[in-house]
C-alpha cells in the first residue's frame, strides 16, 4: 500500500486507514508512539534532555557539582538539641561532679540536665542542675510551685469519673460514724434497741 500520511515523531511516510487518520495520531513503529508519550525536562546545567520521571534534578554528577557551586551550607549541626544537651551534660559533671546535686545518686548514664527557670533555651550553666531521674520528677511533679494538685492537672477529672479513692481524714470520719448507724438503724421490733450479746 502507499503511504498516505507521515509519523507524527520522526515524519516517515506510513499508511493508515481513513479512520485511523482521522481519529489517531500515526506512528510507523511502537518506539515512535513511546518517543511521543514520554515526558522530557532539561538539564538546567548543559541542557540535555532528561526524562521526567527519574527524579534526578541534572544529567550528571558534574553538572550537580557545576549547580551546587557557591551554596553555603551550615556548618556543623546548630540545631541539634541532643548534642548540645550531651555537651552541657559532661561540662556540668566536670564542673560539680558525677552525682546528682540534690541526692546521691552517682550513674552518669542516667543523670538529667535540668533548667532551673524551665525555659530549654536557657543553657546558662548557673540556670543548669544535673539531677537523677526521681529528683528531676520531683522537681517538676511535686514541688511546692505545683499548688494543691501536685501538678496534675487533671485531678478534678479523674474525681468526676470515680478514679480517686477517698483521704485518709475521710475514712476516719466515716469509721466514727458507723457505730451510731448501725444502732440507730436497728429494727424496733429487736426489743430495748440495744446491741444483742
Amino acid at each position: 500500500m502507499r503511504p498516505n500520511t507521515k509519523c507524527v515523531v520522526d515524519g516517515t511516510p506510513v499508511y493508515r486507514k481513513p479512520w485511523e487518520i482521522r481519529t489517531r495520531r500515526a506512528f510507523c513503529t511502537h518506539a515512535c508512539y513511546a518517543k511521543s508519550r514520554r515526558k522530557e525536562k532539561k538539564c538546567p546545567a548543559c541542557g540535555a534532555i532528561l526524562l521526567a520521571h527519574e527524579k534526578r534534578k541534572s544529567c550528571s554528577r558534574a553538572c550537580a557539582n557545576r549547580l551546587r557551586a557557591g551554596i553555603k551550607y551550615r556548618q556543623g549541626r546548630p540545631n541539634d538539641r541532643v548534642t548540645t544537651i550531651r555537651i552541657l551534660k559532661a561540662e556540668l559533671i566536670e564542673l560539680r561532679g558525677p552525682h546528682c546535686e540534690r541526692c546521691p545518686y552517682s550513674k552518669i548514664r542516667i543523670l538529667i540536665v535540668h533548667h532551673k527557670d524551665r525555659n530549654p533555651k536557657n543553657n546558662a550553666l548557673e540556670n543548669l542542675e544535673i539531677l537523677c531521674p526521681n529528683c528531676h520528677a520531683e522537681e517538676h511533679y511535686g514541688g511546692p510551685d505545683m499548688g494543691a494538685s501536685g501538678g496534675f492537672e487533671n485531678r478534678d477529672r479523674v474525681k468526676a469519673v470515680g478514679g480517686s479513692s477517698p483521704s485518709p481524714s475521710a475514712k476516719e470520719s466515716d469509721s466514727t460514724d458507723r457505730p451510731e448507724q448501725e444502732t440507730s438503724n436497728q429494727s424496733p421490733s429487736g426489743g430495748s434497741g440495744g446491741a444483742s450479746p
